[in-house]
């Protein structure tokens, strides 16, 4: 892993004196380009300007991202969801559109983000191959033991990605900020489209109940994007839309104070969904029943239309 972080910040290093005095990063630079009068999130800033702090990244430990206490819930190997405890259920990404109403109650944990990930230059993740027939190759590219904890992420994250589409589902996995940008733009078939992301601190936030204070609805059209982040040794964001949805930023409070905006979106149709989907398992629901909720959590990315959005704070 070290080998590898030290490859990345030696290319970045390259790269910035390659091109003199440049200094913002390519793909901020496009943002800038294509979305002008669109706020980056912070998530994606940081993942433009990496610190280059990777003494602390020596062991072979898969990053850790914000996810709830069970592993990976908008994952795709749904044969690690039949063993969910009472604790993950209690604190799950996942709810009913019904139960997001001013005074319910939810409990969730927010656990901090230490992923050291970088978004590559687009030359240079194109570059690197991605895709599962090609895993020696990467793993060779990057320096990445095959039997390590990491090898067995980037399988995964693979795998993922190259995973067959349900019904009303477009995906793509994008390597860097401006695939992910293009993606956006062909998926909602408009390029006047914005982003939202929830409101949280990158440090995260203790288990604790939340009650809702306000509910805004984000926008009146069927479809939206959303950009999870993956496991992967550089920025990778699995990016889909899933058919018929309603979206909200959802106002909560705890007992201590704390004040968050949750980005949700609700899915209407589950019908074509794995019935081991693990929104299931938590909800106790079938495919098709009610629809289902998730809230996105830190550094997970909502795209919409910005035509039929609804004007909300800056920020949302």
């Amino acid at each position: 892993m070290a080998r590898f972080l030290s490859f990345i910040f030696s290319f970045l290093l390259v790269g910035v004196v390659s091109v003199s005095f440049a200094s913002v990063p390519e793909g901020e630079e496009y943002w800038k380009t294509v979305l002008p009068d669109i706020s980056m999130p912070s998530s994606i800033y940081e993942l433009l300007h990496p610190t280059g702090d990777s003494s602390s990244e020596t062991s072979d430990v898969a990053p850790s991202h914000t996810h709830s206490s069970y592993d990976d819930p908008f994952g795709r190997d749904y044969s690690k969801h039949n063993k969910l405890s009472k604790h993950d259920i209690k604190t799950s990404v996942y709810f009913l559109e019904d139960s997001l109403f001013p005074g319910s109650k939810n409990t969730f944990v927010f656990h901090p983000s230490s992923s050291k990930q970088t978004f590559l230059p687009r030359k240079t993740a194109e570059s690197i191959p991605f895709s599962l027939k090609d895993l020696p190759t990467i793993l060779s590219r990057l320096s990445i033991n095959p039997n390590s904890i990491q090898a067995r992420e980037i399988t995964r994250t693979l795998r993922s990605c190259e995973a067959p589409t349900i019904r009303n589902e477009v995906k793509s996995c994008a390597t860097s900020l401006e695939s992910m940008i293009e993606f956006a733009m062909s998926a909602l078939e408009t390029h006047d489209v914005t982003v939202r992301s929830s409101n949280l601190p990158k440090s995260g936030l203790p288990e604790q109940e939340y009650t809702v204070s306000d509910v805004r609805e984000l926008g009146e059209v069927a479809n939206y994007m959303a950009c999870h982040e993956e496991r992967y040794p550089y920025a990778v964001y699995m990016c889909h839309t899933m058919g018929p949805s309603r979206s909200y930023v959802a106002t909560m409070s705890a007992k201590d104070g704390t004040t968050i905006d949750l980005v949700s979106i609700c899915h209407l149709d589950t019908s074509p969904w794995n019935p081991n989907h693990v929104a299931f398992q938590v909800l106790n629901v079938k495919p098709g029943d009610g629809s289902v909720c998730h809230i996105m959590p830190y550094g997970h990315i909502f795209w919409g239309p910005k035509k039929k959005m609804f004007q909300l704070d800056e920020g949302f």
